[in-house]
């Protein structure tokens, strides 16, 4: 490093690997919105006019709606995993010989040794 160059960096606290002052950001305007995404394109394409003046979009729900009065069950599920989400799984964990699990949560795990199974 030369004299001038560790001069600047004294001076200005940015050195290698750091061109931008303390709190200015590098990308101001933050990620570009991505145009060619899958999700974008079928967007719009569902905001589209169709026959009837409908949107492709509105033409899709109303044939679920259709196809789950008629008992298809996977489009009534379809509906209501949209409409209130998917119902919460419960989950149990058990160990080996189905006794509960213990669960240590420590920063430092020197000297720890596994529970006695009595």
């Amino acid at each position: 490093m030369t004299a001038q160059s560790s001069q600047a960096t004294a001076k200005n606290g940015r050195g290698p690997g750091r061109p931008f002052p303390k709190g200015t950001s590098g990308n101001p305007g933050g990620r570009p919105k991505n145009a060619d995404a899958l999700s974008a394109q079928l967007c719009e394409v569902l905001e589209e006019q169709a026959e009837g003046g409908k949107t492709r979009g509105r033409l899709i729900a109303e044939k679920m709606v259709e196809l789950a009065l008629a008992g298809n069950v996977h489009a009534l599920t379809a509906i209501y995993d949209r409409m209130d989400g998917k119902p919460a799984q419960a989950l149990t964990f058990k160990g080996d010989d189905a006794a509960p699990l213990h669960v240590l949560h420590s920063e430092r795990l020197e000297g720890w040794e596994a529970p006695s199974r009595n």
